[in-house]
């Protein structure tokens, strides 16, 4: 249960750093808006790896006893929800760079 609320908080930070109007503007210089862009990318793929790292060794305990299936269920689903999250990002990303590249210079 902690994966999942762990990959639903980051999908909410991210969709939050990334919402319109958040403290960009400031008087005409632009103000503190959060972490840079490689930084963001940089914590959800460290996210996800987290996950799956979890998910990995509630595999491995699973298999020597130490560990039930339904660690492993809610360890493999918090991690497909990070990767989901993640490809929701890129998906994003590539959008916008597509929608840039069609701008006339």
């Amino acid at each position: 249960m902690a994966d999942i609320k762990a990959a639903a908080a980051a999908y909410n930070t991210a969709a939050n750093i990334t919402s319109p109007g958040a403290n960009f503007m400031n008087g005409g210089v632009a103000a503190d808006v959060g972490p840079d862009f490689a930084e963001m990318v940089g914590k959800a793929l460290g996210d996800v790896a987290d996950s799956m790292g979890r998910a990995e060794s509630h595999s491995l305990n699973s298999l020597s006893g130490k560990a039930t299936l339904d660690d492993v269920a809610v360890s493999l689903t918090g991690a497909e929800l990070s990767i989901k999250a993640l490809l929701g990002i890129r998906d994003r990303v590539i959008s916008a760079y597509q929608d840039i590249i069609k701008m006339p210079i």
